[in-house]
């Protein structure tokens, strides 16, 4: 799941960016509220919690957010920051803190879209995000959290760590968004994430959580072949 900060201290601009945030159905994302950058700080260093999106007013009193930005980035320089200003002067100095976008205010919905929508195009790479739609909701995963995807009829069932996904994507369509140095076919219906394999002993699969999959007669030479190079480039 992808993790958005909103920090802005005008509750106003707050109520409007949640307005605008919970409007984007497309994908799937929690976000939290702050109305200062030295107490998004000081909740960063606290609680060890760690986002994909800050959203960033500028001018804020206490800490405004081309500071906190600074401070971010000393032990942060994966995460997206998004500057948002009523002041265009503001324009080149967002750029010296490596940030990814900005919205100008007053803040207005496709302004919003657009630049989550930006967002989640470069995490989708960056990230190695897993996107799939199921019964009109949308939902994003970490191909890393992902232990095995088994299709069974229509449907194919996502096994993550937590819990169990459904769409009804297509193996072929699955494969799409799957890199094949992590992930590996079980049999025709099957994927497994690499990471996640302990032991293939003869027709049998192990995973670090003790799951057992049947691997099939025709995948399983493949399937050793690629588990142990996996390995090796993990040396």
């Amino acid at each position: 799941m992808i993790r958005i900060a909103v920090c802005d201290d005008d509750p106003a601009a707050i109520e409007n960016i949640e307005t605008c945030l919970d409007q984007i159905s497309e994908y799937s994302f929690d976000y939290d509220v702050f109305f200062d950058g030295a107490e998004l700080l000081k909740y960063l260093q606290h609680s060890h919690t760690e986002y994909d999106i800050y959203m960033l007013d500028i001018e804020m009193k206490h800490m405004d957010g081309l500071t906190f930005a600074k401070e971010l980035r000393l032990f942060d320089t994966r995460a997206l920051i998004i500057f948002i200003t009523g002041y265009s002067k503001y324009v080149y100095d967002v750029f010296k803190v490596f940030t990814f976008d900005f919205i100008l205010k007053p803040i207005q919905f496709s302004d919003v879209s657009k630049v989550i929508d930006k967002a989640f195009s470069y995490l989708k790479i960056a990230k190695n995000i897993f996107t799939f739609s199921y019964r009109k909701n949308s939902f994003s995963l970490s191909c890393d959290k992902i232990l095995f995807i088994d299709k069974i009829g229509r449907k194919a069932y996502i096994h993550t760590i937590e819990k169990t996904y459904q769409c009804n994507m297509t193996i072929e369509e699955i494969w799409k968004q799957l890199d094949p140095h992590f992930f590996v076919s079980a049999r025709s219906s099957c994927i497994v994430n690499l990471a996640y394999i302990t032991e293939v002993i003869k027709d049998e699969i192990i995973l670090k959580n003790d799951i057992r999959l049947f691997a099939g007669r025709s995948y399983k030479q493949n399937l050793k072949l690629k588990h142990l190079d996996f390995l090796r480039r993990q040396l």
